[in-house]
């Protein structure tokens, strides 16, 4: 099977648009999402990540590196955890490494579009960081979730959607939450015990194609995999 490609940075409104404004960006855990700004080579960019650690960063795969091309360059990153309107809040960070998977970055497919930054500062310890869990049981993740980032059509501003995972697949999630361009990279999240907030996904693309993609966003599962490069990557 050829790898399934998808207009990247198109993430959709799905009916009615629900998505609000974060308005308190210095409460956890919207203090731990990060506006990421770079440069593709092309020109300026911008996508959405959100702490592990003290030091790492969760993003979308296409945030830090182009198929078949290489990773953007690190120097022209910058991280603003917490971000809003004109207020860096925690200040901002730059990027040391990039990190992805080669289901990405030799072939581009979309089941495998996450990465990471390593900054050159320990944020976290400031801001906190996100849980995140991988489950085989697909009625574990068939839950209500949200998704929190940095739409394009609402310029350098956090919302959040809600809504509910409703199709899941050995590498994808799919679920109604409302996004635009600019939060690739967004946690999936839920409340857990022992894991608040806890993601379940890396989101990454908006409808295309046929059912489910023309129907639901959808974002990379966190699989067992998936989960031991977040923890290698975070050392």
């Amino acid at each position: 099977l050829k790898p399934m490609t998808a207009p990247i940075g198109t993430e959709s409104i799905i009916g009615a648009d629900k998505r609000k404004l974060v308005k308190n960006t210095k409460k956890y855990p919207y203090r731990a999402v990060v506006l990421i700004t770079f440069d593709t080579g092309s020109g300026g960019a911008r996508c959405t990540g959100w702490m592990i650690n003290k030091d790492t960063a969760v993003t979308a795969g296409h945030c830090v590196y182009e198929p078949g091309i290489g990773f953007y360059s690190t120097g022209s990153y910058r991280i603003f955890p917490g971000y809003t309107g004109s207020t860096a809040t925690f200040g901002n960070c730059h990027a040391k490494r990039l990190y992805t998977v080669n289901g990405w970055g030799n072939n581009g497919d979309d089941q495998y579009d996450y990465g990471a930054i390593k900054l050159d500062c320990n944020v976290g310890s400031k801001v906190g960081w996100f849980g995140y869990f991988w489950s085989k049981k697909n009625k574990k993740l068939k839950r209500k979730v949200k998704v929190t980032g940095y739409p394009g059509d609402k310029p350098y501003t956090m919302w959040f959607s809600k809504g509910t995972v409703t199709v899941v697949q050995q590498r994808r999630l799919f679920y109604n939450n409302d996004t635009t361009g600019g939060m690739s990279g967004s946690p999936v999240y839920r409340k857990m015990r022992g894991c608040n907030p806890c993601s379940m996904a890396v989101h990454a693309y908006g409808t295309y194609g046929s059912p489910p993609f023309s129907t639901y966003n959808h974002g990379t599962r966190i699989t067992k995999q998936v989960f031991k490069n977040l923890q290698m990557w975070k050392r």
